[in-house]
């Protein structure tokens, strides 16, 4: 991910006080993806095209420079 991201608030609740503020917008954007991604594989076997159906996720992120 690139710098800045910002959690959407109930998911970077979700860490606050154990995280730094960094962190838990971190985590907390994660985990929105997690769920996203979730609801995509939910839809898929709904329709029942999940078995017959290719996921790919790719990025074009490489690491982080200080």
């Amino acid at each position: 991910m690139h710098i800045p991201y910002v959690a959407p608030p109930a998911w970077r609740a979700n860490y606050s006080g154990s995280y730094t503020e960094n962190e838990a917008d971190y985590y907390g954007t994660l985990s929105s993806l997690d769920a996203q991604v979730g609801r995509i594989r939910a839809l898929l076997r709904e329709l029942g095209v999940a078995e017959s159906t290719l996921v790919v996720f790719t990025a074009d992120n490489g690491p982080e420079v200080d």
